[in-house]
């Protein structure tokens, strides 16, 4: 099979409205899906059919009541069965929907977040995926749709991560591309966890175990991009919602991003975003005036 020379990014505007985040769907799977990661988490329960993927170097079957969470520091491919195809529910959803006391379990995981459940188990999980389908198919803020179905996945979730501890699941070393997806993925927990502190290079190599060197060597050679580009476009990513969806004085939002000047902070922007902050959210208040 011939790799990719860097992995492909999927962003969550490729797949939510720009408004969204969190979105749900039932399906059945009709491509492969080479190896890419999120900048959104992602969770998909395998209803039935048969494939398998690669998650972070180690190749995992996929059946009926297969769970697994894909972070965004996670690495993984998808290969179907054309003659038993793969049906599943696939929740896609930001941060925000797990609370600070789930995102720490989760990023203090070791291990890749699978499990494959049986009988009572797998029917109680897709019932709760079934819940999560009725209430965003027709929401009802009177109703309290939005807790119903954060109860739902903090439940699955939760479900995960105690049939994980249980096992004692763990990081397995083996060959010479798990190790090195095991490394690149603890960096990029690394990152993700601490973009808006004063993060360096030899505290993102350190958290994967290399020397600096070769840490950038291989995080350009695995992304396509430089450690430094890759931590500009999460600070940029996360100081674009606030300057879009907040009354927060950009200052603020620069310094909140992780930058530690303004005037840079605003060069930057501009270079990505086509406008400097204060522009930005002004034309982006008048198009909503106008929808």
């Amino acid at each position: 099979m011939k790799r990719q020379r860097f992995l492909n990014r999927f962003s969550k505007e490729e797949f939510m409205k720009e408004s969204d985040t969190f979105a749900v769907s039932e399906y059945v799977v009709d491509r492969d899906w080479p190896l890419h990661w999120h900048d959104f988490f992602e969770m998909e329960f395998i209803v039935s059919g048969e494939g398998r993927q690669l998650l972070n170097g180690e190749e995992l079957a996929l059946t009926p009541g297969t769970l697994y969470l894909l972070t965004p520091a996670d690495i993984h491919e998808v290969y179907g069965n054309s003659e038993h195809p793969l049906s599943l529910v696939n929740i896609k959803f930001s941060r925000e929907w797990l609370g600070t006391e789930l995102l720490e379990w989760v990023y203090e995981s070791k291990g890749n977040l699978y499990s494959t459940r049986q009988d009572s188990d797998a029917e109680a999980l897709y019932r709760e995926c079934q819940l999560i389908l009725r209430e965003t198919a027709c929401p009802d803020p009177d109703r309290g749709s939005i807790p119903i179905v954060q109860g739902a996945l903090h439940r699955i979730i939760v479900s995960l991560l105690r049939a994980i501890r249980k096992k004692g699941q763990d990081v397995r070393s083996g060959s010479d591309v798990l190790r090195s997806q095991a490394d690149m993925k603890r960096a990029l927990l690394y990152i993700d966890h601490h973009y808006r502190d004063p993060i360096t290079l030899k505290g993102a190599a350190d958290a994967a175990g290399l020397s600096a060197n070769y840490f950038s060597e291989k995080f350009r050679q695995t992304f396509g991009q430089s450690f430094q580009a890759y931590l500009l476009q999460l600070r940029l990513e996360f100081a674009h919602r606030l300057v879009k969806d907040s009354s927060l004085p950009i200052t603020e939002i620069a310094l909140a991003s992780g930058f530690n000047t303004l005037s840079y902070f605003i060069r930057m922007f501009k270079n990505m975003y086509g406008a400097a902050p204060a522009q930005y959210r002004q034309q982006s208040i008048s198009f909503k005036y106008r929808a």
